[in-house]
């Protein structure tokens, strides 16, 4: 579960945090607000910030659930890998641009590619 995503799963938690921070931050100056305009306006701010709070719990819960693509960037062209959905440590797979073939290996929780023979 949540195999090779460390980094990222810290990342995105953190940022739920600064999300629901900012989702009570408005929430207060709403109500202190006299003006409607104002207080509108610090309305539709919450309903952004708890957007991509709900948009970032569903990213969790697919690496949670093992439901979430691993996409890696080609460490000599930097194109896009897809190494699917709970890929196997040591799987190859070959960049579909330079053709360098890697290994995807987990070093310290967080998914990397090695280059491989």
């Amino acid at each position: 579960m949540a195999q090779g995503y460390k980094t990222t799963l810290e990342f995105l938690l953190d940022d739920i945090g600064l999300e629901e921070e900012a989702m009570r931050l408005y929430s207060e100056y709403a109500s202190k607000s006299p003006d409607e305009k104002v207080r509108a306006t610090f309305e539709k701010l919450i309903a952004a910030e708890r957007a991509h709070a709900d948009a970032l719990r569903r990213v969790v819960r697919e690496i949670e659930e093992d439901r979430h693509a691993v996409a890696m960037y080609c460490p000599f062209c930097g194109w896009e890998m897809n190494c699917g959905e709970m890929p196997a440590i040591g799987n190859e797979q070959v960049c579909p641009v330079c053709c360098r073939k890697y290994a995807l290996v987990e070093d310290g929780g967080d998914y990397r590619l090695k280059q491989a023979p």
